[in-house]
C-alpha cells in the first residue's frame, strides 16, 4: 500500500477513534456533566443521534467512496470477456450504492420508513435484500473475478463490518429487549463497526485507484 493512503487510513482511525472515545465519555459521565454542556455535546458527538459530526463524517467517508469507485468505473475501459459483469459496471455500480448511502446517511430517508410504518416494520428489513446483493456481487467480482487479495481484505472486510454492525446488531437492538447497558455497547458497538468498515472500504478503493493509475501512468502516490 502507498505511504500517502496509509497515512490517510490511519488518519481517519484516529478520528474514529477520538469520535468513539468522546461518546463513551460522555454516556460514562452524563450524570455529573453540567445538563446545559451534555446537552450541548450530546447532540454534536452522540453517534447513536442524527445530523451530527459522526453523521457528517460517515456521510463524507460514504461520499468518497462513492467519488472513488466513479473514478475506477471511468478509468475501466476494457470490455468484459466470458464473464457476467465488467470492472466498469461494478465499480460503477458501487459508485451508485454509496452515493445513495452517504445521501441517506445526510438526510436519514431510512426513518422515513420507520415512520411510515409506524415503527411497525424496522427499515433494515427494506435494505437487507439489497445489502446483500451487493455484497454476494462484490464476493463474485472481487473474490472469484479479480482474485485480488488487497480488495478481498479491505473492500470485502469491510462491506462486512458494515453487514454486521448496520444489519446484524440493528435487528438485534431492535426485535431483542436489551438491559440498558447492553443496548447501550450494542448501538455504540453498531456505529463503531460502520465507521470503522466504510474507512476499510474507502482505504482499499483508494489502492486500487492508485494501483490502476500507476498502470496507466496517470499518477504515481508515494
Amino acid at each position: 500500500m502507498s505511504t500517502d493512503i496509509k497515512k490517510l487510513s490511519k488518519v481517519l482511525f484516529g478520528v474514529i477513534f477520538i469520535l468513539l472515545l468522546i461518546h463513551t465519555v460522555l454516556t460514562l459521565y452524563s450524570k455529573v456533566l453540567n445538563p446545559d454542556l451534555f446537552e450541548f455535546l450530546n447532540a454534536k458527538f452522540n453517534v447513536e443521534n442524527e445530523a451530527n459530526i459522526p453523521t457528517w463524517v460517515s456521510s463524507n467517508l460514504l461520499l468518497l467512496i462513492s467519488i472513488t469507485a466513479f473514478i475506477l468505473a471511468r478509468l475501466h475501459t476494457e470490455k468484459a470477456i466470458n464473464r457476467i459483469i465488467s470492472d466498469r459496471l461494478f465499480w460503477a455500480t458501487a459508485s451508485a450504492v454509496f452515493a445513495y448511502l452517504s445521501l441517506d446517511e445526510f438526510t436519514q430517508l431510512h426513518e422515513s420508513i420507520d415512520l411510515a410504518t409506524n415503527y411497525q416494520v424496522k427499515w433494515v428489513v427494506f435494505y437487507a435484500p439489497f445489502a446483500i446483493g451487493f455484497i454476494l456481487l462484490s464476493v463474485y467480482y472481487i473474490g472469484f473475478i479479480q482474485q485480488n487479495k488487497h480488495l478481498q481484505n479491505y473492500f470485502l472486510g469491510g462491506l462486512i463490518l458494515i453487514a454486521i454492525g448496520g444489519i446484524g446488531l440493528e435487528v438485534l437492538d431492535y426485535y431483542v429487549q436489551l438491559p440498558y447497558a447492553i443496548r447501550n455497547i450494542v448501538r455504540t458497538s453498531e456505529e463503531a463497526l460502520e465507521l470503522f468498515g466504510t474507512t476499510l472500504i474507502l482505504t482499499g478503493s483508494l489502492q486500487e485507484l492508485s494501483t490502476l493509475l500507476e498502470q496507466k501512468r496517470l499518477w504515481k502516490f508515494e
